[in-house]
């Protein structure tokens, strides 16, 4: 999807002139720092070199900029640059596009997302880490868009090099710690903490808690994402506090064959469950985890929950229609993290953004299932 801007005068000069005032405006820029070369900003707006400096020399009558012979150009006087508002936004994700569509929470979020973008008038350009070819087209996205959302990426090195730009950016659906980003994230310790109180209050002292790795495309590896991160120690905290020992199973997904018992996860459920001291309960990171969890088991012969009981921290109903029993999990309203991911980019585009990072938690409601009772 190409994103045209609407400009009164449209010869080439004058376009790259706006697209320059814009990328100063968008970007924050404060007077006195060094802006891209010619040759950059050819390749980031698709202009001749000519046609650059010209544009260029436009702005430093008007002393948006200034030229020291030998270093580069730099910010001049910045009461001049208007900040404009928030229409045009890139969408950059974890997965593949098919995945985006797909996924029951990936397609709430864009259904949120395209909401919220539809409602102000926003044009949206979405792009996947998946895509080789997209891959390096990324940059030149964040050059055509007044700000970004980057969904569920995981790799911490990837995020900062985008925040180079100076791009306004939301980081929706991951965490990053310690860079300045705006953040919009399910309250995963409070969704932890709930399924553990309502499993400790029916009595259950041994619990298991089953997590995950994410794949991460930028270096084709498996790592913990922040929901992981968050949710085991949310659990491995509470544990604590309540005085009981944690058993934590990590599953690298990259050794997950199948459904059912070939399923990584299920495997080593199994190999828990047929200790000599098997846990009562088992928490599972996600809903869709938990269901496959289920139909293992079941397929092994393990009841619940009259052999143990199961719970999910967080999804969405779609990820539990067709499940044979009625499951405990945390339900998460996923369209509205798109819509709050959008609001987010909008207050830190506009004319007095944010001091700080944002920093937005979205809830999570318990849906009491069946899949949990009393211990034995």
């Amino acid at each position: 999807m190409q994103i045209l801007q609407q400009i009164a005068d449209t010869t080439p000069r004058a376009m790259a002139r706006e697209q320059i005032r814009r990328f100063i405006a968008k970007r924050r820029f404060r007077r006195g720092d060094q802006l891209p070369t010619y040759a950059e900003f050819c390749a980031m707006l698709g202009f001749s070199l000519l046609t650059i400096q010209r544009a260029m020399g436009d702005l430093a009558k008007e002393g948006i900029v200034y030229r020291l012979h030998g270093k580069g150009c730099y910010v001049g006087k910045l009461h001049k640059l208007g900040v404009q508002a928030l229409s045009r936004v890139g969408l950059v994700h974890n997965a593949s596009l098919n995945f985006l569509i797909e996924a029951p929470y990936l397609n709430q979020m864009l259904s949120g997302i395209l909401g919220a973008c539809h409602a102000r008038r926003i044009d949206l350009t979405i792009l996947s880490m998946r895509d080789r070819e997209g891959r390096g087209s990324i940059e030149d996205m964040a050059s055509q868009v007044d700000g970004m959302l980057l969904i569920g990426v995981v790799n911490r090195t990837y995020v900062q090099n985008l925040l180079r730009t100076k791009l306004p950016m939301v980081l929706v659906d991951s965490r990053a710690e310690g860079l300045e980003i705006d953040t919009v994230v399910v309250d995963n310790v409070a969704a932890v903490e709930a399924e553990l109180r309502s499993l400790l209050a029916l009595g259950h002292r041994r619990i298991a808690y089953v997590s995950g790795l994410t794949p991460d495309p930028v270096t084709g590896r498996a790592i913990e994402s922040s929901d992981e991160l968050e949710r085991r120690e949310a659990y491995r905290a509470a544990m604590a506090a309540a005085g009981l020992a944690n058993s934590i199973r990590i599953v690298d997904p990259r050794r997950q064959v199948g459904a059912g018992l070939a399923d990584a996860a299920v495997r080593e459920v199994l190999e828990t469950m047929r200790s000599p001291d098997p846990p009562s309960a088992i928490l599972a990171f996600s809903a869709m985890q938990a269901v496959n969890l289920l139909r293992g088991l079941a397929a092994a012969g393990i009841a619940v929950p009259e052999s143990v009981s199961l719970a999910g921290v967080a999804g969405v109903p779609a990820d539990v229609a067709g499940c044979d029993l009625d499951l405990d999990y945390g339900r998460v309203d996923f369209r509205a993290m798109g819509k709050a991911a959008i609001e987010t980019l909008e207050r830190r585009c506009g004319a007095k953004p944010p001091k700080a990072p944002q920093l937005v938690r979205i809830g999570v409601e318990r849906s009491r299932g069946r899949s949990i009772v009393a211990p034995e």
